[in-house]
């Protein structure tokens, strides 16, 4: 599964809003409605019996007071204490534009990185090296804070092969962001000038958060309506810069968004006639080292604008979005079977409906929009809690193959909102004390071709999970998936490949521990099998976490050590890594070898803190690594990342 098409995703942001969030607590006593729903913790069971219980009960005065809120249950309560506060530590409604900066927190991060073994683009070939930059990547973020009421920020980036340097020509970094933002003056609820996300409803209109056919929880499948939300992170593409207000009070709220920006796009050189220049497709990665990828770089203009209004009163929400876009160059894709319905030309515009009603222990929301030629597509469900220990969610969603909407970002399993329609369960069980299990089940179809897949296709998803936690210092999860669909084959002799079946099976072992306050450990082991009519491969993984976690000690490691054994690429297990702070690795394990990683904190004082991390993959069966200008000759990948903080 992957994020939508030209608007992907940038899951370094995503972990930056979770940080962010943990050093500036919502007030849980003074927050209101979207407030509640935009920090992405609570589903609209919750975020309403909270309110219903302020409103009956007055402010919260501890977080212990949320043991008799329904919807919320010990567990839930532990794992967002980090998140949240009932205080006045953290919220000053009246506070002046003087009092914010002469109270207010600034941080300053720099991070510098780089792969130890030399890529080819980095090798001087004859005619000079084809990375223009060094091997260094390099990442400079000043951030200012004041509670959650007003914040500025600016970040300058440049990733390994770009250059660095300042002439006529260069300003520096390879890339810029910042934002300032304040929040809650008057009616004004919220002014972004600068960079920042949008994202409404269930993502159907417009969504620059995470959204997928995937989650933790099969039964949180609602899309989070962020609304308006400033952006600090180094992704390149996943943002818009310009102006973008909210005004309202609590049951009334109207955002205008508008946006000027230049974007990475691959140009069109062959069809210049009469000065027509076009580009075939947008560049999303971000980089700048070659030629090539350096005459891509700010090649489109993008002009977007839009709003929203929604209106809340007790258990309903009615929301309306609409935008419309344009560039200076005309997209001209090349035209494929499967490609032949998206979004080619100069201009989109798209308008959505959502809503969202709860009714007892019963919440019901969906969304409905069109794209500028009037093609629908819609998304509706429910989430039911009959008892504390049991839930369930279903939701049906239906993007005809004509749906052309590159900002879009709803539950799908595909890498665009397109061309799918499905029905999704999840369940969710609590039998005892001890044990929880969680269950979803997708079923969905592609009514016109794909990717390498020359026909209409269909699948399956079932996940099940069951989790068993004896005490507060040992948790085991077992974990089984079995995914079917249809796929293209290659070696099929004829110009278009038939399609035939493929199953992916998937079994986790994962124990968590404390064995002591200092000390803890995970162990994980994972087995893959991939099977169709062309092929069969198996998988396997197996690492060990130990993390060193000294109560007032300066510091903290993670150490992780990986043996893999994969037949090839599709029988690959992936896994979160501990990173940096404000970064996000996720690794791919493939082929027969090892990995081991090291993480470090060391707190310098009560203001720095200092961050290292150390990853090398050695690999059983491989001279080279890589392909293309990112080859490495030799058996062994490592990256070095060491990042500095200041607090003052």
């Amino acid at each position: 599964m992957s994020s939508s098409g030209e608007e992907q995703v940038d899951l370094n942001h995503l972990a930056d809003s979770w940080i962010e969030l943990s050093e500036n607590p919502l007030n849980l006593s003074k927050a209101g409605y979207d407030e509640l729903v935009s920090c992405g913790l609570f589903s609209e069971q919750q975020v309403v019996s909270l309110l219903k219980h302020k409103e009956q009960y007055g402010k919260l005065l501890t977080l212990a007071e949320l043991m008799v809120v329904p919807n919320f249950d010990v567990d839930f309560i532990r794992s967002i204490t980090r998140f949240v506060t009932t205080g006045n530590n953290f919220d000053e409604p009246n506070a002046n534009i003087g009092r914010m900066i002469r109270d207010g927190t600034h941080s300053i991060l720099i991070r510098t990185g780089m792969v130890p073994e030399q890529k080819r683009g980095f090798k001087d070939e004859g005619a000079g090296a084809v990375y223009r930059g060094d091997r260094h990547a390099l990442l400079v973020r000043y951030k200012f804070n004041f509670m959650r009421k007003l914040s500025v920020a600016l970040t300058a980036e440049k990733d390994e092969g770009e250059v660095f340097n300042f002439d006529k020509s260069r300003k520096g970094f390879d890339f810029y962001s910042g934002h300032f933002a304040v929040r809650n003056i008057g009616k004004l609820r919220l002014l972004a000038l600068g960079d920042y996300q949008v994202g409404y409803g269930q993502g159907l209109v417009v969504n620059g958060s995470f959204a997928s056919g995937s989650s933790s929880d099969p039964v949180s499948i609602g899309a989070v309506s962020q609304g308006i939300k400033p952006y600090s992170s180094s992704g390149e593409s996943f943002f818009k810069r310009g102006v973008a207000f909210s005004l309202g009070n609590k049951n009334f709220l109207t955002d205008i968004f508008f946006s000027y920006k230049k974007m990475d796009a691959n140009l069109n050189n062959a069809d210049t006639t009469f000065g027509n220049m076009e580009f075939t497709s947008f560049q999303t990665s971000g980089l700048h080292r070659t030629d090539a990828e350096i005459l891509d770089k700010n090649a489109v203009s993008e002009l977007f604008y839009g709003g929203n209004v929604r209106f809340k009163n007790g258990n309903y929400k009615l929301g309306l979005t609409g935008y419309a876009s344009g560039y200076d160059l005309s997209l001209k894709r090349d035209k494929q079977p499967y490609n032949q319905f998206e979004f080619s030309g100069k201009r989109l515009f798209g308008l959505g409906f959502d809503y969202s009603y709860l009714f007892r222990n019963v919440n019901l929301f969906g969304e409905v929009a069109v794209d500028m030629n009037g093609v629908p597509a819609f998304v509706n469900g429910f989430i039911m809690s009959p008892d504390s220990k049991v839930a369930f969610s279903v939701l049906y969603r239906h993007y005809s193959p004509e749906y052309s909407n590159i900002y879009s970002g709803s539950f799908r399993r595909s890498s665009k909102v397109m061309n799918e329609s499905g029905i999704y369960t999840g369940l969710s069980i609590k039998p005892t004390r001890l044990w929880s299990i969680l269950i979803s089940y997708d079923q969905f179809r592609f009514p016109w071709l794909k990717y390498r897949v020359d026909a209409p296709s269909m699948g399956s998803d079932f996940s099940s999970q069951a989790t068993y936690q004896p005490s507060r210092n040992t948790q085991v999860v077992f974990r089984y998936i079995l995914r079917s669909g249809e796929v293209g084959n290659d070696e099929s002799p004829f110009l278009t490949s038939r399609i035939v079946s493929a199953k992916h099976q998937g079994l986790r072992i994962h124990i968590a521990s404390k064995v002591s306050p200092t000390f803890s450990l995970r162990t994980r082991a994972e087995f893959i099998n991939y099977t169709s009519v062309k092929s069969e491969s198996r998988g396997f993984m197996v690492y060990q976490d130990i993390h060193y976690h000294p109560m007032n000690s300066k510091w903290k490691i993670n150490v992780r050590y990986v043996l893999m054994d994969t037949d090839d690429y599709d029988s690959r297990i992936y896994a979160y890594e501990n990173d940096v702070l404000y970064s996000f690795s996720m690794s791919a394990y493939s082929e027969s070898g090892s990995r081991f990683l090291l993480n470090v904190r060391y707190k310098l004082s009560r203001s720095v803190d200092l961050w290292f991390r150390y990853a090398a993959t050695f690999y059983d069966k491989r001279q080279t690594i890589g392909s293309g200008w990112d080859e490495i000759q030799g058996n062994r990948k490592s990256d070095i990342a060491l990042q500095l903080r200041l607090l003052l």
